[in-house]
């Protein structure tokens, strides 16, 4: 290795340093933010009316949100690089006045080169070889048919976050760290003779890495999940960073500590349509777990008129004790947007104490919000629940087996259910709150204690109902269509 190099890497000002790459990062984050307020229009108004607040306090929160989280990035980073023997030798060189490393114009070139030949591999790639894909094609089509469309100089300043914060995320930040924990797995630490930098562990980390790269091309559920279970061994939460395009997963993701979106709402694609149970869901809550899931983007296969299943659900909670799904947005579930489905399998006895608040669901198979199994002191509420189809409904409670749901309130929720139609086949279905005892004969105490208020917009074929079963105590009160929450 070159020594003024090695010496740059080692003795550069760590503090200094990571006030530049934080810098460089906070542009990142203020450059994409026409294209996002253009692109996510509807999604922002929707959060505003949510939350009380108006679209400047809540672009203003996201961005102290995410200076936070970079920062830590940044610090973190950092830190793993130069145990590693990495660094970032331009920047140390100019803040030390010392001359850059050798050959840093020749490597600045071939980068460039490299850079421009494969933008262009790329984009004839796109042009012919993925636009004329039967579903590509359809998506470009909805893009171009959209009304919130970004214009080019909206692209254009967005695309330097993906060059500043995408790489410090990605490569400074999750490539160190990955690098690191598999060098110390693998016990090949300077501690133990070994190099400080491990070719088989740093490419290891390089390809789980590219992985999750959120470019809607790689599947990233294996590296999601390896990210998942790492957070889990540390006790820290996951944090996935948005990108300009999407992660593509293909199957679930078994969550144990608390997990959100930061740089935007990063958006999680499922692209398996296999109609086996549980093939299409999202995320799994572990049992146990406590903590909160926000500001994702969770987007499956249903379009409306393609069912295989109903068991494709967006966030499976288990048997958790003490979690809050809050201001994600939640689409096209083939299942439900938030089940219990997986309480009954995952060897706990109940999931209690979790708050549903100010998401947005639209176009759920099955329902927004339902309960399954036996569960407790759920609140449902501030959420727009958007439900075309008229199977199930908007919050179903069906207890299974010898479950009992209790002591659930569901309030100032808005509804857009606007399909009046009864599905012939099951009269029951398309209310927007609907009780019903799965075992025959049920027994005699299907749950209770339930406080529905306060909701409002359209309620498709009524607003609820209660059948086939005991159930306890049941309060409702102020549920009326209209625009706005009834007083």
């Amino acid at each position: 290795m070159d020594d003024r190099l090695r010496q740059t890497r080692m003795d550069g000002p760590f503090l200094k340093t990571a006030l530049v790459l934080w810098g460089s990062a906070l542009c990142g984050v203020f450059l994409v933010l026409p294209y996002v307020t253009t692109l996510e229009s509807r999604a922002l108004a929707e959060a505003a009316v949510r939350s009380h607040l108006n679209v400047k306090a809540l672009l203003a929160i996201s961005l102290i949100q995410s200076a936070v989280l970079l920062a830590i990035a940044v610090v973190v980073g950092l830190w793993a690089a130069r145990k590693l023997g990495l660094g970032t030798p331009l920047i140390d060189a100019l803040l030390l006045r010392r001359p850059p490393p050798n050959k840093t114009l020749s490597t600045l070139l071939i980068a460039v080169v490299v850079g421009i030949l494969t933008a262009l591999a790329l984009a004839m790639f796109d042009h012919w070889v993925f636009a004329p894909i039967p579903s590509v094609a359809e998506l470009i089509r909805k893009a171009e048919s959209a009304s919130a469309k970004p214009s080019a100089w909206q692209g254009f300043l967005a695309s330097f976050y993906g060059a500043l914060d995408e790489e410090i995320l990605m490569r400074l930040g999750l490539l160190s760290l990955l690098t690191l924990t598999f060098r110390a797995l693998a016990g090949l630490g300077r501690a133990k003779g070994g190099p400080a930098l491990p070719s088989g562990a740093f490419w290891t980390a390089n390809v789980v890495t590219a992985s999750c790269a959120g470019d809607g091309v790689a599947d990233a559920t294996a590296c999601l999940q390896a990210a998942a279970n790492a957070a889990r061994d540390q006790g820290k939460s996951l944090v996935i960073p948005a990108t300009s395009a999407f992660y593509k997963i293909s199957g679930a993701i078994t969550i144990y500590t608390s997990v959100g979106g930061v740089g935007g709402m990063p958006t999680i694609t499922q692209t398996n349509q296999n109609a086996t149970w549980g093939a299409q869901k999202m995320f799994i809550l572990a049992p146990g777990m406590t903590g909160w899931i926000y500001n994702l983007h969770l987007i499956g296969t249903f379009n409306g008129s393609n069912a295989v299943t109903e068991h494709g659900h967006q966030i499976d909670v288990g048997n958790v004790n003490g979690v809050t799904i809050k201001g994600n947005l939640l689409e096209n579930a083939m299942g439900d947007s938030v089940s219990t489905d997986i309480s009954q399998w995952d060897g706990g006895s109940v999931s209690q104490n979790v708050i549903v608040d100010g998401n947005t669901m639209r176009n759920p198979y099955r329902c927004a919000v339902a309960f399954i199994h036996s569960q407790r002191n759920w609140i449902v509420m501030n959420n727009v629940i958007d439900k075309p189809v008229n199977f199930v409904s908007g919050v179903g409670i069906e207890p299974e087996g010898a479950g009992v749901v209790l002591h659930v309130e569901v309030a100032y929720n808005k509804f857009v259910m606007n399909n009046r139609t009864q599905n012939p086949a099951r009269g029951a279905d398309g209310q927007a709150v609907f009780g019903w005892h799965v075992p025959d004969p049920p027994t005699p105490t299907a749950g209770g204690d339930y406080y529905v208020h306060h909701n409002y917009g359209t309620f498709g074929t009524g607003f609820s109902g209660f059948g086939n079963g005991g159930w306890g105590y049941i309060y409702q009160a102020s549920n009326v269509e209209g625009a706005s929450v009834p007083k």
